[in-house]
């Protein structure tokens, strides 16, 4: 059976601007991945409502929605099947600290994803 993953962005105090971070638009290009559009969100009831799985970056993240939106049953860390690498939002690293993170967010999201996949 194959799987499709719709996926979409939405963070608890998402950036004004109009578009992703030009390093993250940067890095996907780099590993061959269209970044396309962009246009960040917050995370809201009708979001959460309309999703089958949250995958917050971080515990700090899935605590916070925890708390504001009271619910734990869909959430799954991005790190699940790899919780010796830990994920941070790298919005304030250095160019060259974001460019590592990003590497690394990449590998564990093809890893999830794969993992999740041969679950179901």
């Amino acid at each position: 059976m194959d799987i499709t993953f719709n996926i979409s962005s939405a963070g608890i105090n998402p950036l004004t601007e109009p578009n992703m971070d030009k390093r993250s638009f940067n890095f996907l290009k780099s590993i061959d991945i269209n970044p396309g559009i962009h246009n960040p969100k917050k995370i809201d009831l009708n979001v959460i409502n309309n999703s089958d799985l949250i995958i917050p970056l971080d515990a700090k993240v899935m605590m916070s929605l925890k708390r504001k939106f009271n619910f734990s049953k869909k959430m799954m860390l991005i790190n699940f099947y790899e919780p010796s690498k830990i994920i941070y939002d790298p919005y304030k690293f250095d160019d060259n600290d974001y460019y590592k993170l990003m590497k690394k967010l990449h590998g564990v999201s093809v890893n999830f994803a794969n993992r999740f996949k041969n679950e179901k």
